[in-house]
């Protein structure tokens, strides 16, 4: 009788444990690869290697989907709309300060177009040793 492949019963363990965060809470059954290699038994990398981590990414997002349906429309368009909001308000402030470092600079006499030119590259050379004379 041959050795059991660590492949099939990684991969048995990750779909028993997805299909037991499908069914239960989120909350008990957190649907990440950290967690789930920790419940497998495994590495990440091994999820990774193996290419499990696409059946986590999509069963997340199914469960995320799952999540926003079971709330009411209503609900939903309410907290989009809320989020819009504060991104709306931290890239007024954003703007609100790129505008303060341009005016500062031209107060300064610094030319405020030089504050988007690229930074050069950086000497990569290390001196040649010298040898003792």
């Amino acid at each position: 009788m041959g050795r059991h492949s660590k492949r099939a019963s990684v991969t048995e363990a990750v779909t028993r444990y997805l299909r037991l965060a499908e069914e239960n809470a989120s909350d008990l059954y957190p649907v990440e690869v950290g967690h789930i290699a920790r419940m497998a038994g495994c590495a990440r990398s091994t999820l990774y290697n193996y290419g499990l981590n696409q059946l986590i990414v999509e069963t997340a997002s199914r469960l995320e989907l799952k999540n926003l349906h079971g709330k009411t429309k209503e609900d939903a368009l309410h907290a989009l709309r809320s989020a819009l909001l504060v991104s709306e308000a931290q890239n007024r402030a954003l703007l609100e300060r790129l505008v303060l470092v341009e005016a500062n600079a031209v107060r300064l006499g610094i030319d405020a177009d030089e504050l988007y030119r690229p930074l050069l590259k950086p000497a990569r050379r290390v001196p040649a040793k010298r040898r003792g004379r």
